[in-house]
């Protein structure tokens, strides 16, 4: 088993173990308790171009007026964080970005916990909790690097599609890639029409 440090408490530590697989994965606001873990977590080597720094990114979306700071939780415990820029025209331009559509941004989980699967339940639950909580949106953005292959598989999986477009950056190039947000309710809609 692996020790990583308990971000619920930013003390403890614990094992890395089978439970995650069962875990109830959602997201959360980051709240000034949930900050301090957020900062604690471990990038994977692998994926340190990605995401950049973790607290400069935090920072970044606790003072942007149009960012949401989001926790990934596995059962309450802190595992995740990304960034939703509801002014993606900035970064996108306008002929792309329209008022119905929200950024993707600085998407990281915790070393001990980069498992594929739960990139793609945490994916799962971030399109859901802006379709819950943003019934507005129509379209999520987010970019990833060129040369990663294994977080354009991931991104596929989840529902993404590649748009043809490239996002120049501090990083490197990136794709940009596109989904579109199905509201909880949407479907009733499709069932009842004639």
């Amino acid at each position: 088993m692996v020790a990583s440090p308990d971000h619920s408490n930013g003390c403890r530590a614990h094992p890395y173990d089978a439970r995650m697989a069962t875990a109830f994965i959602h997201v959360a606001r980051v709240s000034p308790t949930l900050a301090a873990g957020i900062r604690g977590l471990v990038v994977a080597p692998s994926r340190r171009r990605d995401t950049g720094n973790i607290a400069f990114n935090l920072e970044a979306a606790e003072s942007d007026p149009y960012s949401d700071a989001m926790a990934i939780l596995a059962d309450g415990r802190i595992i995740g964080f990304y960034r939703l820029d509801f002014r993606p025209e900035l970064t996108l331009g306008n002929e792309l970005a329209g008022t119905d559509a929200v950024l993707l941004r600085d998407l990281v989980i915790d070393a001990t916990h980069a498992t594929t699967a739960n990139e793609m339940r945490a994916t799962t639950a971030i399109t859901a909790d802006i379709a819950r909580h943003h019934p507005q949106m129509r379209l999520v953005f987010t970019a990833v690097a060129c040369d990663s292959r294994d977080r354009m598989a991931l991104a596929r999986r989840t529902g993404f599609i590649d748009t043809g477009m490239f996002l120049p950056g501090w990083h490197g190039t990136r794709h940009l890639l596109q989904r579109y947000i199905q509201r909880p309710d949407e479907h009733l809609l499709h069932e009842r029409r004639p």
